[in-house]
């Protein structure tokens, strides 16, 4: 199905959606019990953790978020989605 902006962007939190910077849906993976996320999409600095911090703190979310990058890219799963 296709996804809605609903489905990856928190309003509330002002936010996308994500997982250590990888971007996930608010759709639950039935098979995996988690959020399904989208293969190739990352988020960092005031996407990934809203509007707050300073430039040090974005460089922390930075690393977070190139961390799973590259867990990703050695795993082989840098493009593929759960769903």
């Amino acid at each position: 199905p296709e996804l809605e902006k609903e489905d990856l962007f928190d309003y509330k939190k002002g936010i996308v959606r994500n997982n250590h910077g990888k971007v996930t849906s608010s759709i639950l993976n039935t098979n995996t019990n988690s959020l399904d996320t989208k293969g190739g999409l990352y988020v960092s600095g005031w996407l990934k953790r809203g509007p707050s911090g300073i430039i040090g703190t974005n460089i922390s979310d930075a690393k977070d978020t190139v961390a799973s990058i590259l867990f990703d890219l050695k795993n082989g799963n840098l493009f593929n989605d759960d769903d």
